[in-house]
């Protein structure tokens, strides 16, 4: 298990620029919207793998200071960079070519920056789970972890803390020292951003686009498979034996999920702690796509692509085809009352209606977050 937490970040105030500016109108805006919304960060970090180095920030919301930025960028007077920027509504990332660059550091603006080097440039994992966290309690952690272990095989698990209080890293990797896989938390404590609210559109949670396009560059480098399903949600095969993506041309795929509740008939709210094992209502209706989740295949991506919480941004004059699993053959149950982050409480049970509900198989689930058994290496193979 390992933990990182020396990030190159910097600021817009501490090069002396102009901060970001609130793009929701005031009438849209929560009461805590100026408190989550991060005005002043511009990259949340620099580090290098390969022979390439990477800056990766928060939206400018204007491409003329995203271009004032790429030209106040050096290593050093005589070398003139070779790099690619891209960016999306939510996070901009500048990719260096550093296959002549032997310096450990860099210049933005009038100051200078160290370029950490990723200590997992020679890790090879071919199945990798990711998430952020706050502050989950970590037995649902540990759950999570043993269902994508047991059923999948996932050798790597990725976790991103964005400034958990009631617990520290340290304390949740002593917690998670016993799971049958490595375990690596990486400490990301900047603003998550405010949620959506009253019509408003997605305009401040750069965050958790940014830890994805993080993960993804930083630890996975560019192979394996890369499940990228929350804590509180578990993907469900009706047929392991179906799963056979080795020569799939395809970049993702794609799963809608049910949503899982307690049943009020049931639950006194009285329990220690929920876990995913006290839901036992699932939602008929499954998710739209919008809402899915999904599987990528790093070494399909590009360096255009973007990963994002639901799906994955391809510009539109080379999209391919999506792959989405019929949920008769394949979703993910996202278990309402598993998470207690930073964004909203669920904990509220549902009264079971057979027209819209049906019971989950809570022995089956119980049976696989129990069995600490060695997955077999059958599937997902490279």
């Amino acid at each position: 298990m390992s933990t990182q937490s020396s990030l190159v970040s910097c600021t817009l105030s501490e090069l002396g620029l102009p901060k970001r500016a609130m793009p929701r109108p005031e009438h849209l805006r929560q009461p805590d919207y100026a408190e989550k919304f991060d005005d002043d960060t511009l990259l949340y970090d620099i580090f290098r793998r390969g022979n390439y180095i990477y800056l990766i920030g928060p939206t400018l919301f204007d491409t003329a200071r995203l271009k004032h930025l790429l030209a106040h960028i050096q290593i050093d007077p005589h070398t003139k960079l070779k790099y690619a920027c891209y960016f999306s509504k939510q996070i901009f990332k500048i990719v260096i070519d550093a296959s002549n660059i032997n310096t450990n550091f860099i210049q933005i603006y009038n100051k200078q920056f160290p370029i950490r080097r990723s200590p997992y440039e020679n890790n090879r994992f071919n199945k990798v789970l990711y998430t952020k966290q706050k502050d989950n309690d970590p037995a649902w952690i540990k759950d999570w972890i043993l269902w994508y272990y047991n059923i999948y095989g996932v050798e790597l698990v990725i976790l991103y803390d964005n400034a958990s209080t009631k617990y520290t890293i340290n304390e949740l990797k002593a917690y998670l020292a016993d799971v049958p896989c490595q375990v690596i938390i990486e400490s990301f404590p900047f603003k998550f951003g405010a949620r959506l609210w009253e019509g408003s559109e997605q305009d401040s949670m750069f965050l958790q686009w940014a830890m994805l396009e993080h993960a993804r560059y930083y630890v996975c480098g560019n192979r394996g498979y890369f499940f990228s399903f929350d804590i509180d949600e578990l993907l469900i095969f009706k047929d392991l034996s179906t799963i056979n993506w080795n020569q799939t041309p395809y970049h993702y795929i794609q799963f809608k999920g049910h949503w899982a509740f307690l049943d009020a008939g049931q639950y006194s709210g009285t329990d220690s702690i929920i876990r995913h094992t006290s839901h036992s209502i699932v939602e008929k209706q499954h998710f739209s796509a919008k809402e899915g989740k999904y599987i990528a295949f790093l070494d399909k991506l590009r360096l255009d692509d973007f990963l994002l919480v639901h799906r994955i941004k391809r510009p539109a004059e080379s999209k391919q085809p999506l792959v989405i699993y019929k949920p008769s053959d394949a979703y993910f149950l996202h278990f309402r009352s598993i998470t207690t982050n930073w964004k909203w409480d669920r904990t509220k049970p549902e009264i079971f209606d057979s027209q819209i509900h049906h019971r989950t198989d809570i022995e089956q689930i119980e049976k696989q977050l129990t069995a600490h058994k060695k997955p077999s290496p059958t599937h997902f193979q490279n």
